[in-house]
């Protein structure tokens, strides 16, 4: 906990000591963990325990060029990131949504957020993935081992967790523009130890994650709760606004009101990388 607290979980480690010692602890703990048998009779209360809010507090790729939790959004060496500034990422596992099929075979729902912001906090940027996390049967768990060469494989706590499109919102209440940009995505989630603090995770190429859960009424850790509730914009619509963010803001600048008119195009810039990408910052082929 004093290591990931005192680490920006976006800090290169690769020739890091941390990155060394935190690795050595991840391998204790995954040592001393007792991983639960999972059955068809007891999936869904021995995945109970992992449930809740997680700040994502380190990540150890294992390729140092991949950024496994964020994607193209904070990836170093990315676009995203030399006009934007990572205010928090988390991983939340929660229980089921009301509607969820009584036959579906989920245990819980993984809830992927990366908080940005830009202008010294005056632009806000949620980028939120909401999927239904299924158990891997012992041959998934084998094959998915064996294909994706995973490290000391993967145990009965692996989860494939089937993403919606991701939802990307401007703005801290998301009214004017939200929408759904980029595929739907399958990834294998695993997890080698958990506690009343901690939950550490590995990805089935391999990454390793450090969890640290947040209180349940965590204002920043709940904020995506209100903006993916929201209805988001067609593609169309948001590509329609950018064009006009565009000439207004070069309008208003040339007409001398320059700071709405800088936040205006820089609003409409922001979008226009965002379309750009047209994966929503998904990371397409790479592992996890």
């Amino acid at each position: 906990m004093e290591l990931v607290n005192s680490t920006d979980s976006s800090i290169d480690l690769e020739s890091s000591d941390t990155k060394e010692e935190i690795s050595g602890l991840i391998q204790e703990l995954d040592e001393l963990f007792q991983t639960p048998e999972v059955n068809a009779g007891n999936s869904k209360e021995i995945f109970e325990p992992l449930l809740g809010n997680y700040r994502v507090a380190c990540t150890l790729p294992r390729n140092k060029n991949e950024s496994p939790a964020g994607g193209k959004w904070t990836r170093k060496n990315g676009l995203a990131q030399k006009v934007l500034n990572t205010r928090a990422q988390f991983q939340h596992l929660l229980p089921l949504r009301n509607n969820t099929p009584s036959t579906s075979a989920a245990v819980c729902q993984a809830v992927n957020v990366v908080s940005l912001s830009a202008l010294f906090g005056l632009v806000r940027i949620n980028v939120m993935l909401r999927g239904d996390a299924t158990p891997l049967s012992d041959e998934e768990r084998i094959k998915v081992a064996k294909e994706r060469d995973t490290p000391g494989g993967l145990s009965a706590l692996a989860v494939r967790a089937n993403f919606d499109a991701p939802r990307i919102v401007f703005g801290q209440k998301g009214r004017f523009l939200n929408f759904s940009l980029g595929p739907k995505t399958s990834v294998v989630l695993d997890t080698t130890y958990v506690d009343e603090k901690l939950r550490i995770g590995k990805g089935s190429a391999g990454s390793r994650f450090v969890f640290v859960r947040c209180h349940p009424e965590n204002d920043m850790a709940n904020e995506w709760k209100d903006l993916l509730a929201r209805k988001p914009l067609s593609k169309t619509r948001a590509c329609t606004m950018f064009a006009s963010g565009l000439v207004g803001g070069a309008l208003l600048v040339r007409h001398g009101v320059k700071v709405p008119g800088i936040m205006l195009l820089a609003t409409a810039i922001l979008l226009g990388i965002t379309a750009a990408t047209s994966t929503g910052g998904i990371e397409v082929g790479r592992g996890r």
